[in-house]
């Protein structure tokens, strides 16, 4: 019987068919505050339609139907469950609706009016399970809700219902840890993907187990599935044959693995890739082109530059951002949350492998690659052109946020073309240096520089300068020095004067950093004659500055001072902001030694500006540090303490060992001058043993002096046994313990009451600041601590101050407060 002749009978009760709402047969896992929200949703009297939207496997349905469980006594058992997956007709939509209702055919009553009549007068919710491919059943679903004010639709669907007043709900993957600040292993059942592979593990294994020893690589295959709990469902199947460690192994290829999900799933859900495959044979030829070509990103992408790398694959698309909409509305691609002003989107990994597969079926894999990497080049070149100007900052931010593309672009020309690859390595060294990627850029230019072309060449000498200089920076300083003289001995074969000047200008650095000073000032004398014979200002600013810098270590300050001034004055002239502000950092230190203060404070000061405006993250550490040791000879110890941490925290976080020791040295000086002479000796202790544990360099003339002046005064304080006992128990601690114990002594000489060089809203400093995003984001002192490189002890104690600060009593009343105010 045709459907517009069905009509209600009213002698059958549609409760029944309302209460047979499938019970699942596993628990729901990670999801309980999306299961809230959807609840929370959907008893407002002002949300009618709400839809679950998210790529396949992320489960949209698992949770909405814990959602609708919940909600069985709000609606009265008239909860009504209408899969649509295999449905292909729009106009069926209505008719399965109408049998969930429990509508029977009967003349003389269209379809639309018998479910209105059943439905008007009732709290009603209708679950509409995969309606992705049915958007063109919109109008009828509009039509039923018209009427029927107390009608609520819950849709899941890989695109947006498109009606008004629709709330959608994005569904994101499950929790996962961060694994470079791992948390305690009794948290870690917190984190909603970790639980749901140790729990679908033991339904195979009982007696499996989350432990000390296998943590670490379920979180590594956490993070490979992207969280996404079908792909972590389907590679727990297997750990009935393969341990934790071995499934890791084999997920490089996820296609053959991600198989044989459970038999009641239905088939487009029993594999990975059919789960995308689903969404993507829905889009046109355009479009599955075109998302084919974004594959090739591993770090996201902008709207700019999926024009310039992906649009390829659009022919007949009238506008770029049309596709993209197509992608983001089939949950293929993600718009990610970003604090810039451009909008970002991203692939899963997942989704990002299949894509990439499909590129090689289609024989496009080479072509896009090589468009992928000209497009990482062309940027890597003009970012390097605008390094050291006024647009220094914006440029390392860039490379920064396409970092990962960075490194797949290396990665794939390194192996399929070595001469670009090696290009390409080359013209990102000050990116690396400057955001304190020094073991990275050393790990690529050594796999690109055996591979690329041997013959002489300007780029493979820039290369070496390059690996020369990151080498030299790690402490490694034979293999700096190997490298150097390859480079300055090829630039000499070229005929490129100003290439040799830097390679002998670097090559004096690697001297002097391992105390050979005479050999160090004869080859800056070298670079600076070659840097003055072709007239190349910016290289001679930069040795005049090494020169000072030679002087300084030896406690040569005029000489020091007469260089710095020398080097100053031609960055300035050159409009060279980087080169400005170091040169003034370098007066301020000299400044400090020669116990001009108020002259040293207003270099340090006019530097530092300079390095935030430009971005400069190594030099606003290095000026923060400078800053302390300034405070510290002034007798304001409390600023000091805090210029110092701060600068310890940002050399931390940029990977640069020697600058942290360096800053735990100069806590440990803070120490014996404010009285802690017992903290002092131990942190000295620790900075030594720091020291020879990465390579032992001899002390420099200048820090000498005040090393004995401090070690004399510990003695007298403590007498000789009890500083042998704070020396030796010093030199025991980890460089991990040594830097957690140097905040700690920042903080007990920095109360609350200090007030420091910048604070932000409300009279919070930057770092509490942090602490109180994070905080807010529901984090315990522990999990602060790790987000943010510091101590428990030293956590808590910014957690007591940002609540006194903001006269509350209590976290949440903290967090609630950030909301109000705008704090986050």
């Amino acid at each position: 019987m045709p459907y517009e002749e069905l009509a209600v009978n009213t002698s059958e009760g549609s409760a029944d068919h309302a209460c047979r709402l499938p019970v699942p047969l596993t628990p729901l896992i990670g999801r309980e505050r999306g299961s809230a929200l959807v609840s929370e949703l959907l008893t407002r009297e002002d949300v009618r339609l709400v839809t679950l939207t998210g790529s396949g496997g992320v489960g949209k349905t698992r949770l909405a139907l814990q959602a609708v469980r919940d909600l069985q006594d709000v609606f009265a058992g008239h909860i009504y469950v209408v899969e649509l997956a295999p449905v292909t007709d729009p106009t069926l939509v209505l008719p399965l609706i109408a049998r969930a209702v429990g509508l029977r055919a009967a003349d003389g009553h269209s379809l639309r009016d018998g479910l209105v009549g059943i439905l008007s007068n009732r709290p009603a919710l209708i679950l509409l399970d995969n309606f992705e491919h049915l958007t063109d059943a919109s109008a009828d679903i509009l039509d039923l809700l018209t009427p029927c004010p107390t009608v609520k639709v819950l849709a899941t669907s890989r695109v947006r219902v498109r009606l008004r007043g629709e709330h959608e709900l994005a569904i994101p993957p499950l929790s996962l840890p961060d694994l470079l600040r791992l948390p305690p292993l009794a948290e870690w059942h917190d984190c909603g993907a970790i639980r749901l592979f140790v729990e679908r593990t033991r339904e195979l294994r009982p007696d499996f187990r989350l432990t000390e020893d296998n943590a670490v690589t379920i979180a590594e295959i956490c993070w490979r599935l992207d969280g996404l709990p079908l792909a972590i469902e389907l590679a727990a199947a297997r750990t009935k044959v393969l341990s934790p460690a071995g499934l890791l192994a084999r997920l490089t290829s996820q296609s053959d693995l991600l198989t044989g999900g459970a038999s009641d799933l239905p088939a487009r859900l029993r594999t990975m890739r059919d789960a995308i495959a689903w969404s993507y044979d829905f889009l046109s030829a355009d479009d599955r082109a075109f998302f084919r070509h974004l594959a090739v990103f591993r770090g996201g992408f902008t709207l700019e530059t999926a024009e310039a790398v992906a649009a390829e694959g659009l022919r007949d698309q009238p506008s770029i951002v049309d596709a993209l909409t197509m992608l983001v509305d089939h949950s293929l691609v993600r718009l990610e949350e970003t604090t810039g002003d451009e909008d970002r989107f991203s692939l899963l990994e997942t989704v990002r492998e299949f894509g990439s597969e499909q590129l090689q079926i289609h024989g496009e894999e080479e072509k896009a690659q090589r468009r992928f990497v000209a497009w990482v080049l062309a940027l890597a070149e003009r970012a390097e052109a605008e390094l050291g100007g006024s647009a220094q900052g914006p440029w390392l931010d860039r490379l920064e946020s396409e970092h990962d593309n960075v490194r797949a672009a290396l990665d794939w020309a390194i192996d399929n073309d070595p001469e670009i690859g090696l290009k390409l390595a080359g013209a990102l060294w000050q990116f690396w240096q400057q955001r304190g990627h020094l073991i990275e850029g050393r790990t690529w230019l050594a796999r690109a520089l055996p591979v690329g072309p041997q013959s002489p060449s300007r780029v493979r000498a820039a290369a070496l300068l390059a690996a020369g200089d990151l080498t030299r920076r790690l402490s490694d300083f034979d293999a700096a020095t190997s490298l150097l003289e390859q480079s300055a001995l090829l630039f000499r074969e070229l005929g490129d004067s100003l290439g040799r000047a830097r390679a002998l200008h670097f090559l004096g650095m690697t001297y002097q950093d391992c105390g050979k000073f005479d050999r160090g000032h004869g080859l800056f004398t070298e670079a600076l004659t070659l840097a003055g014979d072709i007239g190349a200002k910016a290289e001679m600013a930069d040795v005049l500055k090494s020169l000072g810098n030679l002087a300084f270590d030896n406690a040569d300050l005029e000489h020091a001072e007469r260089y710095y001034r020398q080097a100053h004055s031609i960055y300035r002239e050159l409009g060279n902001k980087a080169g400005s502000a170091a040169a003034l950092n370098n007066l301020g230190e000299v400044a400090t030694a020669q116990g001009k203060h108020e002259q040293a404070m207003v270099f340090l000061t006019e530097a530092l500006a300079l390095y935030r405006h430009i971005g400069e993250s190594t030099g606003i550490a290095g000026t923060l540090h400078s800053l302390g040791v300034l405070r510290i000879a002034q007798g304001q110890y409390a600023p000091a303490a805090t210029h110092l941490a701060e600068s310890l925290l940002r050399f931390q976080r940029l990977g640069d060992v020697s600058r942290v020791e360096r800053c735990v040295w100069s806590l440990a000086g803070l120490a014996v001058a404010r009285g802690d002479a017992d903290q002092g000796v131990r942190l000295y202790g620790a900075q030594r043993a720091t020291r020879e544990r990465f390579g032992s360099v001899p002390a420099l003339a200048i820090d000498q002096v005040t090393f004995d002046r401090d070690m004399a005064a510990a003695r007298a304080t403590l007498g000789e046994r009890g500083f042998s006992v704070a020396w030796t128990q010093g030199r025991a601690m980890s460089p991990e313990d040594a830097v957690s114990y140097a905040l700690e002594s920042a903080m007990d000489a920095a109360p609350a009451a200090a007030t420091p060089l910048y604070t932000g809203p409300h009279g919070l400093t930057r770092r509490e600041m942090d602490v109180l995003r994070i905080l807010a984001a529901g984090h315990s002192d522990r999990e602060i601590a790790a987000a943010l490189f510091i101590s428990p002890h030293t956590a808590t104690t910014h957690v007591k101050h940002l609540l006194r600060k903001l006269g509350v009593a209590s976290r949440a009343a903290a967090a609630a407060y950030a909301t109000r105010h705008g704090l986050i």
